[in-house]
């Protein structure tokens, strides 16, 4: 008898047991003079609808060149998204982007009881952009489908929502690599 109310206990709190999501959050700036992919980097995460994904902190190199006079910085984004709620093949999301732009930014992670420290600085000389920037939009989006949001700078950031099956794989449509591998497919994304 104990073992048959365990069951079903557990049955209850499996059926009213949060849903999960996945979410990827990735940003980029223009390439280098010598390259011609967007540099820049991604992050996807589990989460539970409703409640935030964890945020993703990054570092990008940022450059602007008028009339022979160039100048740069160092971009410190950070980006977060929450899933409000799926229906339909359509997500309602909160994505928020913000950060500063100067000639040196440091990025501090920790994991566990380490903690890292990554500094990127513009060479001496070089005119420094400072600038600050912040986005907060609320949308819905189709799921597997990344939208994007232009940012100063030429920095783009982008969202893609997904449904994870029981293991918590994709089924990949939010894999960022393929937009970052392929020279401009970040230009068919349509903005948020």
């Amino acid at each position: 008898m104990l073992a048959v109310a365990a069951t079903m206990l557990s049955a209850c709190a499996t059926a009213f047991s949060p849903a999960s999501i996945s979410t990827t959050i990735a940003v980029t700036a223009p390439p280098p003079v010598e390259k011609s992919l967007r540099d820049g980097g991604s992050s996807t995460d589990l989460s539970v609808i409703g409640q935030p994904a964890s945020p993703f902190r990054t570092l990008l190199s940022v450059r602007e060149c008028a009339a022979a006079k160039c100048a740069a910085g160092i971009a410190k984004p950070t980006l977060a998204v929450t899933v409000q709620r799926v229906s339909e093949g359509q997500a309602a999301i909160r994505f928020s982007v913000n950060g500063e732009i100067g000639s040196s930014q440091t990025l501090t992670s920790q994991a566990g009881n380490a903690t890292s420290e990554v500094t990127m600085s513009i060479p001496s000389g070089v005119t420094p952009i400072n600038d600050q920037f912040a986005v907060d939009r609320v949308a819905t989006i189709k799921v597997g489908e990344f939208r994007h949001v232009a940012l100063p700078h030429g920095i783009r950031a982008y969202v893609c929502v997904a449904i994870p099956n029981a293991k918590g794989a994709t089924d990949g449509s939010c894999d960022f690599s393929r937009v970052q591998s392929t020279k401009g497919a970040e230009l068919g994304i349509s903005a948020l």
